[in-house]
């Protein structure tokens, strides 16, 4: 499906070069976060309080989400000129949840191809109650992850979902599983040598990351049109500074969609020239979240069921 840029978004595109992807950015990124993280898990160690530990897990989780946002940068090939540091950066970000990338990579380009239309293959949540709100949030991305990785074990033995289509695509998924399972296994073997240690360091934090995860990915596309236009099925969040570069500026969302081949690090830039042309945007994760569990107490189910 071919998407219409505006002729002054294209003239800066190519103006400023801004699809130009360069590794070093990744690189400084990837170092500064995981480095951070792991100086931080050395301090709890050390410190072995539980506070430090609450503070830790809850940046670590956030990191996690972010794993998948960095990973999804290489989908596009933004993280590097180079497709093999690309892949080599965006696979490293992939098995700290662990992820098949082939696979989320064919997952997630044919949601490019189809966002919100029939075809899409990301799920089309709607909540019908608050109360069915609450009960999913904490498990969304616990869930995408079960299940991508389920995906990838049906893999090894031949069984692909329909947006696997090619040979090489299968290929690549199949490698790609291998390399999951055998990270699932050293974390299996680690968590019976040191459970403590693998708890604290791993577990908590993915059990933490899938509520952050509902944060960020429900309002991408959460009661947008159901368009062919970029702008009309996604939406931008605004968000701070530190936690938009955790979460890899993944909160430019439909600026994303208007130009997936736009790195990260310029989306900014793409973001400042629509101005008010973005018109799903919302000023906060949280303010989002809490509108829609406004909507959702003061709207009967039967109206919503109508829309």
């Amino acid at each position: 499906m071919s998407i219409r840029i505006p002729a002054d978004i294209q003239s800066l595109v190519e103006a400023e070069q801004l699809q130009r992807a360069t590794a070093l950015p990744s690189l400084v990124r990837t170092a500064v976060i995981l480095g951070g993280c792991v100086t931080a898990s050395l301090v709890a160690l050390w410190a072995s309080h539980p506070v430090v530990w609450v503070v830790v897990w809850g940046a670590e989780a956030v990191v996690l989400n972010g794993a998948l946002s960095a990973s999804h940068e290489g989908v596009h090939g933004n993280l590097a000129r180079h497709k093999g540091l690309n892949r080599a950066l965006a696979e490293l970000w992939c098995l700290l949840l662990p992820l098949n990338f082939s696979l989320y990579k064919a997952f997630h380009l044919e949601h490019h191809r189809w966002t919100r239309l029939a075809g899409d293959p990301e799920p089309q949540a709607e909540f019908h109650s608050v109360w069915e709100y609450l009960a999913a949030a904490p498990f969304t991305g616990l869930v995408m992850l079960f299940q991508m990785w389920k995906l990838s074990l049906f893999a090894l033995v031949g069984r692909f979902p329909g947006f696997v289509r090619t040979r090489r695509q299968r290929r690549a998924v199949r490698l790609d599983a291998l390399l999951v399972l055998t990270v699932t296994a050293g974390l299996v073997a680690a968590a019976v040598a040191a459970p403590r240690l693998v708890l604290l360091l791993w577990g908590v934090p993915v059990l933490l990351m899938s509520p952050v995860f509902t944060l960020t990915a429900l309002p991408e596309h959460y009661g947008c049109p159901r368009v062919p236009e970029p702008l009309g099925a996604s939406r931008s969040t605004v968000s701070n500074r530190l936690f938009s570069y955790l979460y890899w500026e993944n909160n430019f969302h439909a600026e994303h969609h208007l130009l997936p081949g736009v790195p990260y690090h310029r989306q900014h830039r793409i973001r400042a020239a629509l101005g008010d042309r973005v018109v799903n945007s919302s000023p906060s994760y949280l303010r989002w979240h809490l509108a829609l569990i406004k909507e959702l107490w003061r709207t009967p189910p039967e109206r919503r069921a109508g829309r």
